[in-house]
Order: structure tokens, then sequence, then C-alpha cells
């Protein structure tokens, strides 16, 4: 499996990898965004976009089942040969992943799969130095 990873467009960078599309609309500020492949069976759809959370997790739940973990893995394995990527980002607006559907899809891949998704959002663990 190609390396997987989530993060948000504000985030993203060249250097981490191949760039997905897992929102409904691309970033202006980002023009080559409307040039990048697409995953929709991954992307939230509107008719609940805007539910309460518990709804939300539920349809997106829903939705990535419908789909199932073979279909999502060849899909985004595909992306990444297409493009020679070792590793593929997939991307929505949301900077606050704990909030963001880029989260669950995440532990979904685990659950299903055994991939491990990492966010690149967050900022890195820093460091402790304890006296010992």
């Amino acid at each position: 499996m190609t390396t997987l990873h989530t993060a948000a467009y504000g985030t993203w960078q060249p250097a981490f990898g191949q760039p997905v599309v897992a929102s409904l609309t691309t970033p202006r500020w980002i023009p080559e965004s409307a040039s990048w492949p697409r995953c929709m069976a991954i992307t939230p759809r509107w008719s609940y976009k805007k539910a309460p959370a518990e709804e939300f997790a539920s349809r997106y739940l829903e939705q990535l089942n419908r789909y199932g973990p073979k279909m999502i893995t060849a899909e985004l394995e595909r992306i990444g040969r297409e493009h020679e990527a070792d590793a593929v980002v997939v991307l929505c607006y949301e900077h606050e992943w704990t909030r963001c559907h880029r989260i669950q899809f995440a532990a979904w891949m685990i659950e299903t799969t055994g991939v491990l998704v990492t966010e690149l959002s967050m900022p890195p663990p820093q460091a402790t130095l304890f006296d010992v």
C-alpha cells in the first residue's frame, strides 16, 4: 500500500505527497487543486454535511462501508501509481482534525484494512527533556 496521509488544504505542501481531493469543492487559493485527483468514495455528501455530528458520523460511516475497503484502497493505490507517488495525502478544508471526516476515515481504514493513516496537519510532538 502506498503511504497514506491526511491533511488540511491550508497545511499541505508538495513534499507531503500526491494530493487527493476529499471535499466537494477545491480551494480557490490553490489554483492547481482543480486538477488534482479526487476520491469521491471518501468525500462527504452535501445531503449530510451540515447534519449534527452524530448523524454526520453515522451517514459517513455508511458511505465508507457501502464503497468498502477494497474499492477505496484500490482507488487510492491507483492514484499513487498513476502519479508515481510514494505517498498520497487525502485533503479537505477543516483545520481541526478531531472535528473532521479525516479522523473518521483514518480510524475506518485501520479498522478495516490495518493501514495506518497519518495526519500531517498537526504539529509534531514536542520533545521533553527530563533531569535524571
